[in-house]
């Protein structure tokens, strides 16, 4: 069957989507990529979903016509992916704009914003949407929901596997080996802690609204990363949290953003001490030129620019953001050093997270942070004994994961099959996830 799968992040920068076909058995199905397209959302709509997902106050009316603008976007990446219309289902993930884990006496809820009926009309296609609310219902999460995808789609190998997707939220997926006394262990899934939700607000924070985010983490390069600090951010009661656990903007957004610049500046006077250490990013003899940060060509420099679609994505990343005017750079090293050392906070909560499980072999990385080199290049320092490498790799590129993921979880839906894992969300049992809104008439 031919599912076409929709995906809008916390990072709230467009729509993923993928066209795949789906076979076999629903716990382990045969399953190609058919084609795939990145939508990125008009700069105006992106605005208003970042404000509205961090709590801004908007009339009924403004909120109706936002939903209808997210609608329009998914509507038109899923013609992007599929003009021949061959999908004869659509899974639609929506736009998140709050999430609120479960509290004691208290069950969660999230809101992803979609006109589903409205979607399912213009595709003349049954859409699948609203994929979290049965598990909150029940008491679980709500998220994340992708480890069950990943492992009917990828499965183990010979010792545990790891999969992070690095996009407004980092999350893990634990994949049990395919042998071994270990074989018959639990999925685990949960999510970390900040990526790109700090990071694109940082560069958009310095470069006074140039810049949407640090194009291939070259900005972060050139700074210094505080160590004293991060292991501080370490401790702090979400990081410490065990899982089951979820998060988002609510928690990771631009007032949390300032807190932590707020603590960056009272250490400024101390940059160049013993616990400032360089980024390990993509430097180079001409990354201190005029041009600024970002004179290294992520198409030159970034390992993961081998596949066609990898590589088209990052031409589209760079034509569309120029160099960096040295006049951006009036804040002097601080802002250089706030983003390597959010850059580096991303990765040393996934490493201390990995640190607390059964150690992996391998962590797969996918998410728009996987082309984020210096992020890469502090997930290889601080994740030791493990191959970290991108889940491109497999044939999976960074911004087909998740898309692939709910054409997935609407196909299990049209077939009855439970797509929740309790492992995962703490829910006491598996749920079947989505509402179904058909072609209306």
């Amino acid at each position: 069957m031919k599912v076409l799968g929709l995906m809008s992040g916390t990072s709230a920068d467009g729509v993923d989507a993928v066209l795949a076909d789906f076979s076999g058995r629903s716990a382990r199905p045969r399953w190609r990529i058919l084609a795939s397209a990145a939508s990125p959302y008009p700069s105006s709509l992106r605005q208003q979903l970042v404000a509205a997902g961090q709590g801004e106050a908007l009339a009924a009316r403004d909120w109706l016509e936002l939903a209808e603008a997210v609608t329009d976007a998914q509507a038109a990446a899923a013609l992007a992916c599929d003009p021949a219309g061959e999908a004869e289902l659509v899974g639609c993930h929506g736009q998140t704009v709050w999430h609120r884990p479960p509290e004691p006496g208290r069950p969660g809820a999230s809101w992803q914003l979609l006109l589903g009926p409205g979607l399912a009309q213009r595709l003349q296609r049954p859409v699948i949407f609203d994929f979290r609310s049965a598990d909150l219902a029940l008491g679980g999460q709500g998220a994340p929901l992708v480890p069950a995808t990943d492992a009917a789609l990828l499965g183990g190998v010979g010792g545990w596997r790891a999969l992070l997707n690095l996009g407004g939220i980092a999350n893990l997926t634990l994949l049990p080996p395919a042998t071994g006394p270990d074989r018959r262990s639990a999925v685990l899934g949960w999510d970390c802690g900040p990526a790109n939700t700090l990071l694109d607000l940082a560069a958009q924070r310095f470069s006074a609204g140039e810049r949407s985010f640090d194009a291939g983490g070259a900005w972060a390069a050139r700074g210094q990363v505080h160590e004293r600090l991060i292991e501080q951010w370490l401790q702090e009661p979400y990081v410490q949290q065990r899982p089951p656990k979820s998060t988002g903007r609510e928690l990771f957004g631009g007032p949390d953003l300032e807190r932590r610049l707020a603590q960056l500046q009272a250490l400024a006077p101390e940059a160049g001490s013993s616990d400032s250490l360089p980024s390990e990013g993509p430097t180079s003899s001409s990354d201190t030129s005029a041009t600024g940060p970002f004179a290294t060509d992520p198409l030159a420099t970034n390992p993961l620019a081998t596949d066609r679609p990898t590589r088209d994505r990052l031409a589209t990343d760079r034509l569309a953001t120029p160099p960096l005017a040295t006049d951006l750079f009036a804040a002097g090293p601080f802002a250089a050093d706030a983003l390597a050392t959010l850059t580096a906070f991303t990765a040393a909560v996934v490493a201390q997270d990995l640190a607390r499980g059964p150690r992996p072999l391998e962590l797969l990385v996918a998410g728009g942070g996987a082309r984020n080199q210096t992020l890469m290049a502090q997930l290889r320092r601080r994740c030791r004994g493990m191959a970290v490498r991108p889940l491109a790799e497999l044939g999976i590129a960074d911004d087909q994961r998740e898309a692939l993921a709910f054409a997935l979880l609407a196909w299990w839906h049209q077939r009855r099959h439970r797509g929740s894992l309790p492992s995962v969300t703490g829910a006491p049992k598996a749920s079947l996830l989505g509402l179904r809104a058909p072609v209306p008439g």
